[in-house]
């Protein structure tokens, strides 16, 4: 399985959630950073990654970093830190 950037688009009714914070939105720009990079990464939705009140939140796998917070015009700069700090081959 190529690395994958699970993203979590969850929406809690009357609380604050990935979903309601721009999930969907961060798993598109997300997507369309990578395929602009070229990179051999999937992006994919996923239904709760917990850490609801700090959302959008992402993890990285295999081995990669839970990353809390990401806004979705942030995707540039979270690809970047990915390449960086991120071991694996892309």
């Amino acid at each position: 399985m190529p690395p994958t950037l699970f993203v979590c688009t969850h929406r809690r009714l009357g609380a604050a959630s990935c979903g309601s914070n721009g999930g969907e939105e961060l798993c598109d720009s997300l997507a369309a950073e990578v395929a602009a990079r070229g990179l051999d990464w999937r992006v994919q939705t996923v239904a709760c990654l917990g850490r609801c009140s700090e959302g959008p939140n992402m993890r990285a796998a295999p081995a990669g970093p839970f990353m809390k917070g990401c806004r979705p015009e942030a995707a540039h700069a979270v690809v970047e830190r990915l390449l960086a700090e991120w071991p694996v081959k892309s």
